[in-house]
């Protein structure tokens, strides 16, 4: 590839197109007009834009519960089906064409991991209806792989019954993988 300016040609560069470059939004990302880069929970820089089905952000106040559908958004995730054009928005939701998968990790500052292909599968990834190059990425909360097992370091306190828990969510694809860290409220043992 090369930039031309008024008529004349740069210097070649190599360019090397991937199918996926995976990235869950946060507040800090500059997409989102007056990103604040919101200090959510556990020490994480920048709260991750996973919601619950009404759309509030899953917090250490309002943390996810365990077999709840939450909605992680991220930008990178590639083509879809039906193709929609770069910079236009989606009229229906539109699945992407390249496989994705998850990861789910239960320990205390995890940071994303790569998931094995193929592996646990979101009930839905694609472009958000509405959005230009926003994608959301539908998962239901696993419990620990050991029961009552949990993860202390969300800041508040769960609801009576549970205890506060962290867990890694991580989303990759044949090119490139990302994760957040989330706050969920497990079953006390």
């Amino acid at each position: 590839m090369f930039v031309s300016e008024n008529g004349n040609a740069g210097a070649l560069i190599d360019v090397t197109p991937v199918p996926q470059q995976i990235h869950i939004l946060t507040a800090c990302d500059s997409i989102f007009p007056g990103a604040s880069g919101y200090r959510g929970f556990i020490g994480l820089p920048c709260q991750p834009y996973v919601t619950h089905a009404d759309g509030s952000l899953v917090t250490a106040k309002a943390p996810a519960q365990v077999g709840e559908e939450l909605v992680a958004y991220a930008v990178g995730l590639g083509a879809t089906s039906p193709a929609v054009a770069t910079g236009q928005s989606a009229a229906a939701p539109a699945p992407i064409t390249q496989p994705v998968a998850l990861d789910f990790n239960y320990r205390l500052n995890a940071l994303a991991t790569e998931p094995q292909m193929p592996g646990i599968a979101p009930a839905f990834a694609g472009l958000t209806t509405g959005f230009p190059s926003l994608y959301q990425v539908n998962f239901t909360v696993p419990p620990p792989p050991v029961p009552g097992q949990f993860v202390p370091g969300c800041s508040e306190t769960a609801s009576p019954g549970t205890v506060a828990s962290n867990l890694t969510v991580s989303l990759g694809g044949l090119a490139s993988f990302d994760g957040a860290g989330i706050c969920i409220a497990v079953p006390a043992a």
